[in-house]
């Protein structure tokens, strides 16, 4: 009965000992994609963020210009 109990722990042991390593191995894997998804993102954000401030600073000249050449505006 004794070595039954043995044989049974070190199976348990065994499986234990695997799973341990592909939890280890699957959760590596997993950080590694959550990171490529992270820094996708922060690469689609950082060229929306560029889009927007080119626009803005596109719109901000096209209206300096526009006051700066509009005949009917007051002087400055």
């Amino acid at each position: 009965m004794l070595q039954f109990a043995e044989q049974f722990q070190d199976e348990l042991d065994q499986l234990r000992n695997t799973y341990k390593l592909k939890f280890a191995k699957d959760r590596t894997y997993i950080e590694q994609e959550i990171n490529l998804l992270i820094d996708e993102e922060r690469k689609t954000l950082d060229t929306l963020n560029r889009y927007l401030s080119d626009h803005r600073r596109n719109i901000e000249k096209r209206n300096h210009n526009k006051r700066k050449y509009n005949t009917s505006s007051s002087p400055h």
